[in-house]
């Protein structure tokens, strides 16, 4: 029942921001995307003179608002298996990093010595529904036990980027993208790409007509531009 209830929030909420613009497109998206398409969003409005609504969370998250009727026109998960069923496009591709506050002590340490060790406190997504989660997973292994004490599973990357940030955990594992926006953390590690599965965001039209132009868009040189500037690498 609660999980119901809940669901019925998240889904009245993305509703009622599409209510007041029902002729709006409305774009959801993962949350590591946020300021990357505010831009490109501001330039859809000026080109085209119509108005573009974003709901950011999580890709399972949306993924569950949608399969429960959520009114969404474009679709862009952080993670291809969301796009399944759909007809879609790759759109970007992103990387993964360890992460400490600028004020913390530790040093020299990678993914290999977190998955070893009981005192630092880890904060990851949480992977039945966000693919950096699912990724940080993998990169974890198998024999590593997300449940124990020291580890807390977010609801979005973006949660595991503000918990290291304020100091509320030791160190967490984000995406380059996100870490790149934040002067409170600094890099450990960038991670083999190799020992996880391919970080791809697709884009799917769920509404061909309302969301084309949209579309294009992102495909367009200045949105390349501007996923550039925030670490991401567009797929041509």
């Amino acid at each position: 029942m609660c999980k119901k209830i809940i669901l019925s929030f998240l889904v009245g909420l993305l509703f009622a921001g599409c209510t007041q613009k029902d002729d709006a497109v409305v774009v959801g998206a993962a949350a590591s995307l946020k300021n990357a398409l505010d831009e490109i969003g501001q330039i859809y409005k000026e080109q085209y003179g119509e108005d573009i609504i974003f709901s950011y969370a999580g890709s399972g998250t949306l993924a569950l608002q949608m399969e429960h009727g959520a009114d969404i026109d474009v679709f862009i998960p952080a993670d291809k298996s969301y796009a399944d069923g759909y007809t879609s496009r790759p759109l970007l591709s992103n990387s993964l990093v360890l992460i400490k506050n600028k004020d913390s002590n530790i040093k020299n340490l990678t993914v290999s010595d977190i998955a070893k060790m009981d005192e630092i406190s880890l904060a990851i997504g949480n992977p039945e529904s966000v693919p950096a989660g699912k990724y940080a997973k993998e990169i974890l292994g198998d024999e590593f036990n997300i449940n124990r004490g020291n580890v807390n599973l977010a609801t979005d990357v973006v949660q595991v980027l503000n918990w290291v940030a304020t100091n509320n955990m030791d160190v967490g594992i984000v995406y380059l993208t996100d870490a790149l926006l934040s002067d409170d953390v600094e890099i450990l590690e960038y991670v083999d790409p190799n020992i996880h599965s391919s970080i791809l965001y697709p884009v799917v039209s769920l509404d061909n007509e309302k969301g084309e132009a949209f579309i294009e868009l992102l495909f367009s040189e200045t949105s390349k531009d501007i996923f550039n500037k925030f670490g991401f690498e567009r797929i041509e």
